[in-house]
């Protein structure tokens, strides 16, 4: 008997419960758990009672997971604004929540500063103003850690001028 078969026949209290559990373990948000659930051929109008019923006890909060995932994904992976915006967007949190969370790591200033980043990338590193394939190696690093462009250029410009080899100023 494979997986799948084994939770055919199911209740809703069967689901809701497992359900409970996934979101116990970490902040999920509404499509974690639907994939989730559907991942063991859980029935789809059964999916959305469940989702409906974990939000009305608030295992599954939007805004609450916005908050957590942002934070982290900043603090731990320095992942810069728009790399955040679009990692949410993907699991269906809503513009508002995105555009609240996103002003409060701005206010607080969680978001990484691109300039100690890219130092770090480049501490053991032989850098000249002049090399354009280390700028855009530096540049796509930036813009795959979502920052904006015009930020990039400006802090990528600013690290390998203050970062280049004596011997390159000859």
């Amino acid at each position: 008997m494979d997986r799948k078969s084994r939770y055919a026949n199911n209740t809703y209290e069967q689901w809701l419960e497992r359900a409970q559990r996934f979101c116990a373990s970490r902040e999920r948000c509404a499509s974690e758990v639907l994939r989730y659930l559907d991942g063991f051929d859980c029935p789809p109008a059964l999916m959305q009672q469940v989702v409906a019923a974990l939000t009305s006890d608030g295992f599954i909060d939007e805004l609450r997971f916005a908050r957590a995932f942002a934070r982290d994904k900043a603090r731990l992976s320095a992942w810069g604004e728009i790399k955040i915006r679009h990692a949410l967007a993907a699991r269906r949190v809503s513009r508002e929540a995105i555009d609240e969370v996103l002003r409060d790591l701005h206010e607080s200033g969680e978001l990484p500063d691109l300039y100690a980043v890219l130092s770090r990338k480049v501490a053991n590193m032989y850098v000249n103003e002049e090399d354009t394939v280390l700028w855009a190696r530096l540049l796509r690093f930036a813009y795959s850690r979502g920052f904006h462009p015009e930020e990039a250029q400006r802090i990528v410009r600013q690290v390998m001028r203050e970062h280049a080899s004596p011997s390159s100023e000859e």
